[in-house]
C-alpha cells in the first residue's frame, strides 16, 4: 500500500499551435520543442478499492521533481512576433494530493480531494506555448481529455468534496465538487504574448454528477460534468475501462 519511487527521464515535447480559432488552410501553425531531463522522487500511500471512482480508503502522494531542458520556438503566420525564440529553462516542483473517503451516513459515504502544486516554472515565449506545459488540475475523467487553460498554472491549490451512494451492488450514484485557486493566473496579453495577473485574482470550479457501475472489465460510467470557465459548461461524457493517456514526462 507504499511505496517510494525515484525516477529519471529524457524527453521532448513538440507542440504544433496556432496563435487563435481564426485561421485557414493556407495559414501555419507556430512550433515549439522542448526538449528536456526530469529526475523525480515520488512517496505514495494507497489503499482506495478501485483505480478510478474509489469508494473506499485514502490516497497520499507527495512528489519532488526537478525540470532542465532547452525551449526552441518557430512562429507561424497567426503570430504576431515572428522571431525565433531559443532559451534554456530549469525549474523545481513539489506536488502533494491527498484523496480520501472518511465517513458513512446510512448508505451515503463522504469524501475529500486536496491537491497543492508548487514550482518556480517559468513562463514560456508565448501564452500558448506556456500553457501547453503548464501542470493543469484534472481531478475528473474527462477533465483529463480537455484542453482547458483556466485549469493550469505553476502554482496552484484546489479542494473538493465527495459524496457516494450506492444503488445497487457494484453501482455508485456520486456528486462532486471542486474549487481551483491559482497563487497568480497566467494571461494572455493583446500581443498574444503571457504574464501573470494579480495574486489570487481569480479561481475556477468544477463539478460532476456520475453514475457508474464497477464491471469486472473496469467501471463503466456516464457523467454530467460542469466547468463554470469553460466555453462549454455543461458537458456529458461517457467512458468504459480504465483511461491511458499518453502524457510528457512533465
Amino acid at each position: 500500500k507504499g511505496k517510494l519511487v525515484l525516477g529519471a527521464a529524457m524527453d521532448r515535447m513538440k507542440n504544433n499551435y496556432y496563435q487563435n480559432n481564426m485561421f485557414s488552410r493556407l495559414d501555419t501553425s507556430d512550433l515549439t520543442y522542448f526538449d528536456f531531463f526530469t529526475t523525480c522522487i515520488k512517496l505514495e500511500q494507497n489503499s482506495l478499492n478501485y483505480k478510478e471512482y474509489a469508494n473506499k480508503g485514502a490516497k497520499f502522494l507527495l512528489q519532488l521533481k526537478y525540470v532542465d531542458g532547452e525551449e526552441r520556438t518557430t512562429p507561424g503566420s497567426t503570430s504576431i512576433d515572428k522571431t525565433e525564440y531559443n532559451t534554456y529553462r530549469n525549474w523545481f516542483q513539489l506536488k502533494m494530493i491527498w484523496d480520501d473517503y472518511f465517513e458513512k451516513i446510512g448508505p451515503i459515504k463522504f469524501g475529500f480531494y486536496g491537491e497543492l502544486l508548487l514550482s518556480n516554472q517559468e513562463l514560456f515565449h508565448n501564452y500558448t506555448s506556456t500553457m501547453l506545459v503548464s501542470p493543469a488540475f484534472e481531478p475528473i475523467p474527462e477533465s483529463k481529455v480537455m484542453f482547458m487553460p483556466k485549469y493550469r498554472a505553476h502554482n496552484y491549490a484546489a479542494a473538493g468534496l465527495k459524496i457516494v451512494t450506492q444503488v445497487y451492488n457494484r453501482i455508485d450514484f456520486r456528486l462532486e465538487g471542486y474549487l481551483f485557486q491559482p497563487y497568480r493566473e497566467i494571461v494572455q496579453m493583446p500581443d498574444l504574448s503571457v504574464e501573470y495577473g494579480k495574486e489570487f485574482s481569480n479561481r475556477s470550479m468544477m463539478g460532476t454528477a456520475v453514475l457508474v457501475w464497477h464491471s469486472p472489465l473496469g467501471p463503466l460510467s456516464a457523467s454530467m460534468n460542469y466547468y463554470d470557465r469553460s466555453n462549454n459548461k455543461l458537458t456529458f461524457f461517457v467512458n468504459f475501462g480504465y483511461i491511458i493517456f499518453n502524457k510528457s514526462a512533465l
